[in-house]
Formats: C-alpha cells, sequence, structure tokens
C-alpha cells in the first residue's frame, strides 16, 4: 500500500494508540471506563446512519476519541494513517484489498469519510484476528520496515495478529468461529488496557454483540460470544445494543435516474460493490432497482443468466416483477451493464429468480 511521502512521520502520530504491549496480560485489566457496543447487520444504509449519528454526538458531546471496529489491528492503523492525510488513497486501496466482503461496500467507505470530515481526531482501535493477513497484514509490515519502524511495538502486535489469522484459516469452521471469537475478546481487552480510562464506542457484528438460540451463528460457536464474555469482565463498565433488530432494510442507500434506451428512469441505489479481481473482470459494481417503468421490458426475452449473487442487492431481496440494473465499473470508468428482470411468482421452491433481459 503506497503512503503519500510528505507524511512518511505520519506513523509517530498514531503510534501512540498502541503504546506499549505486553505489560498487562490479555485476560486482566485496569481499564476504568465506559464500553458502548453497537450491533450491525454489515453495510446496512440505515444502520450506518445510526451508527454514525452516534459517534457524532459521543465524539462532540461526550468528547469520545476511539472507535472499536471489526477490522483487524493493521486496518485500523492503516485507517489512523489515512485519517492523517488530505486524500483517500489508502482508504481506496483497502477497500480494493477488503473487495469480496461484506465490508467493501460503497455504504461503509462512504461512513469512513464522513467521519473523517466531522469526527477528525478519530483513532480506531481493530480488534478483529488477521484477515487479510497475506495482503493488508504484509503490506503493513513493509510500511513499517520502510519507516525503519521493523522493530516497533507496532510490528510486533501486527505479527501477532497476522498469526491469528493464520491459525484461523487453518481451522474447520466451527473450531474456527470459536477461536476468533476468543480471540476479539482477547485484542478487545489488550486495546482497552492502552486506554486505561477512555470512554470508547464499539461497532461489530449482531452476533457478536446479542445473540439467541435461534441465531444461526450460535450453532457455530461453542463459547458466548464477545459481549457476553466482555460484561463477565467488566460487569456496569459496558452497555450494548443490537442496532440490526430495528433497522429499515427497506431504505435504499441513494436514489437517481438511469437512461436506457435513451427513455430516464427513477431508480433505487442498492449498493456499490467491491469486487475480487482474482474472479472477476470489474473493479466493482453499482446494483439498481427501477422505481417505475417496468411494463417497458415485459416483453423482451430472458436468458438464462441470473443475478450472480443474492448479496447484491443486500440489504433488500429480490422482489417480484422488478427490474434491476447491474452497472460494473473498472478503475472508476463504466464498463458493462447488465439488466434483470424477477419473475412474476415464485418458483415451487418459493424461490424469485432475476434472469437477464435479451435485446436484439
Amino acid at each position: 500500500m503506497k503512503i503519500n511521502k510528505k507524511n512518511s512521520i505520519s506513523l509517530l502520530l498514531v503510534v501512540f494508540t498502541t503504546i506499549i504491549i505486553g505489560l498487562t496480560a490479555y485476560q486482566s485489566s485496569n481499564y476504568s471506563g465506559q464500553i458502548y457496543l453497537y450491533g450491525e447487520g454489515h453495510a446496512v444504509p440505515s444502520i450506518l446512519d445510526k451508527e454514525f449519528e452516534l459517534w457524532n454526538q459521543y465524539y462532540h458531546e461526550n468528547g469520545m476519541r476511539y472507535l472499536f471496529v471489526e477490522f483487524p489491528f493493521y486496518c485500523s492503523e492503516f485507517l489512523n494513517l489515512w485519517m492523517q492525510e488530505d486524500n483517500d488513497e489508502i482508504l481506496d486501496e483497502m477497500w480494493e484489498e477488503i473487495a469480496g466482503t461484506l465490508g467493501a461496500t460503497g455504504a461503509n467507505k462512504e461512513f469512513y469519510k464522513k467521519i473523517k470530515k466531522a469526527c477528525p481526531e478519530t483513532i480506531f482501535y481493530g480488534t478483529d484476528v488477521g484477515h487479510k493477513y497475506d495482503t493488508l497484514g504484509e503490506q503493513y509490515l513493509s510500511y513499517l520496515r520502510e519507516h525503519g519502524q521493523e522493530n516497533s511495538d507496532n510490528n510486533k502486535r501486527a505479527q501477532e495478529i497476522i498469526n491469528q489469522g493464520k491459525i484461523y484459516s487453518e481451522k474447520n469452521e466451527e473450531d474456527a468461529f470459536t477461536y476468533r471469537e476468543n480471540m476479539m475478546v482477547e485484542n478487545f481487552i489488550w486495546s482497552l488496557n492502552q486506554l486505561k480510562h477512555e470512554d470508547i464506542m464499539g461497532i461489530y457484528g449482531a452476533e457478536h454483540i446479542t445473540m439467541n438460540e435461534e441465531d444461526d451463528y450460535s450453532n457455530l460457536i461453542s463459547v458466548p460470544n464477545m459481549a457476553t464474555q466482555l460484561t463477565d469482565k467488566f460487569s456496569r463498565k459496558i452497555y450494548t445494543e443490537d442496532l440490526s433488530a430495528k433497522a429499515d432494510t427497506s431504505n435504499p442507500w441513494k436514489t437517481g435516474a438511469l437512461m436506457i434506451n435513451g427513455k430516464e428512469y427513477q431508480a433505487i441505489l442498492w449498493n456499490e460493490i467491491w469486487l475480487n479481481r482474482k474472479s472477476n473482470s470489474y473493479d466493482s459494481v453499482e446494483v439498481w432497482e427501477l422505481k417505475e417503468g417496468t411494463e417497458d421490458f415485459n416483453n423482451i426475452p430472458v436468458g438464462d443468466r441470473t443475478i450472480p449473487d443474492s448479496s447484491f442487492l443486500f440489504p433488500t431481496e429480490i422482489k417480484y416483477g422488478k427490474i434491476y440494473v447491474l452497472d460494473y465499473y473498472t478503475d472508476d470508468e463504466f464498463k458493462e451493464r447488465q439488466i434483470f428482470r424477477s419473475d412474476n411468482k415464485s418458483m415451487d421452491d418459493g424461490s424469485i429468480i432475476a434472469r437477464d433481459l435479451l435485446y436484439k
């Protein structure tokens, strides 16, 4: 990952976010602050809006500066470096590396940009295991070497998180989820131990914050989830709330207009997704749904191609008799448009399929 040379000392501006490693054991803590944890459905626009509202309030009214996120340590350090820059190059390159994950959406990226603009002194703490250790993890180590920090506390911590990522990737599914949950608790406590008494806010997937017996996630781990374990350790110092329980998934990210065959249609933009270039020809895709004019497409025959991944429409889902438009980009340049029409009734198994329109 490229870092602007004029900020070659920017690491020193954020190194205080990790301070000294190893002074306090992971499973004990002298932390005396207040913890506010919020559960989300990843990349849901209405939830991101609420999270920004909460952080903006804590930041400006309560003087809070530390935001815990579901990223590995080295990703949060890249975010902290980016906060010192006058451009978005680091964020852009980070999004390219996390392409293909639920976090790599336009709404999520916009969330961080809003924080940088409105809450510029925010310091991120990533407490997840070492996802993307072979790319972002190695890039962070390379950055530290380039800046003479190969023997720093940050380097040591990054190596520990990279090792967690390797262990996680080698386990079977149930063992991996259990290992990750325990490591997220350890990493969280490690981060608190750097702060001692500062109040913090954290944003995590809802399964890490609240859990009941009906949750699929509860069947994948053999330990209490992260918030439950933290509550056992910090008692009254922790507040949790599941924002996903009240989320309005019918609310689109944005609205706009699309020009199709010389006619303008009002449309909903559900998602902008960064794609994994190893398995795709494009960098990103915008996922639109027409708000009007579906009758214009009723007589156009359909092919066998369907929307490639149902998660493209997240947080909504395929509905009856809709027109969906997928616009693909590479290096921010428009490359291809695919238009799909969904069934007017469900299949025998109850599913609804959107097939591509075959224009002459």
